[in-house]
């Protein structure tokens, strides 16, 4: 069966993005001249524009103003989160995969991070470690310091695959550290241990060490996988529709 006109037309202005003849950045025609390009009525154009403004091959930076986009690593995250929890993904399977993928981003990050990412990586754990200190909530900061980390790795393709489970995994780290069943000692325990394997992921990176960044970063997700059996919580269960609801 063939596609609907307006996402024929939107798959057009994709491949316009992907070969080049479009830019990103690059204000797109109004509907009349868009209409009478793709020989369509304005009233599918209009539908192609939603589909695509939808997707992120379009940016509205005002009502009447449209600019070609392509999607990045964030603007597809929620798309795919939430066809994973449509399928009843657990959170273990979560974990694995990032399990798989986390530490080979941090050993890309060993072999190819400029002099201001580690730099940003070294401001970040500097920061958390006064957060620590103070007894603040490290969250926000935790969640940077992964981005920072995938950032480094300087591997697009495996950025853009990994965030989907990084917007769900973040959610479950902090599931962890204010889990009820968690003391107050617990969690300051917890805390120091990010800390310390953010500091040696780090001093991995700084020193190209690629095989030791691996290593520090599979060992920090396996202690979140021991935090998770101290406290009680089972990783083989789906999320929590809140979850899913806070990447909107």
């Amino acid at each position: 069966m063939e596609a609907p006109a307006y996402k024929q037309v939107a798959l057009k202005v994709e491949t316009m993005l992907a070969d080049g003849a479009l830019t990103p950045g690059e204000p797109l025609p109004n509907e009349a001249e868009l209409a009478a390009r793709f020989g369509v009525n304005r009233s599918t154009i209009r539908e192609s524009l939603r589909l695509l403004e939808d997707t992120g091959y379009v940016d509205r930076i005002s009502p009447r103003k449209l600019v070609a986009a392509l999607p990045g690593a964030k603007s597809l995250a929620a798309r795919t989160a939430r066809a994973l929890y449509a399928n009843r993904v657990t959170q273990r399977d979560v974990f694995e995969t990032t399990l798989v993928v986390e530490p080979k981003l941090a050993a890309f990050a060993a072999q190819r991070a400029t002099a201001d990412q580690i730099d940003a990586l070294r401001r970040n754990l500097i920061e958390m470690e006064r957060r620590v200190a103070e007894g603040g909530d490290i969250g926000a900061l935790d969640a940077a310091f992964h981005d920072l980390l995938h950032r480094a790795s300087q591997q697009l393709a495996l950025r853009i695959a990994v965030e989907p489970f990084n917007a769900l995994f973040t959610p479950m780290v902090a599931g962890l550290h204010y889990h009820d069943a968690a003391s107050v000692d617990a969690r300051r325990a917890m805390r120091e241990r990010l800390l310390v394997a953010h500091g040696r992921i780090v001093d991995a990176i700084e020193r190209g060490d690629a095989e030791l960044a691996e290593l520090w970063a599979r060992r920090h997700l396996q202690d979140f996988e021991r935090g998770c059996d101290l406290v009680g919580i089972d990783l083989d269960t789906p999320f929590d529709r809140a979850v899913l609801d806070s990447l909107q």
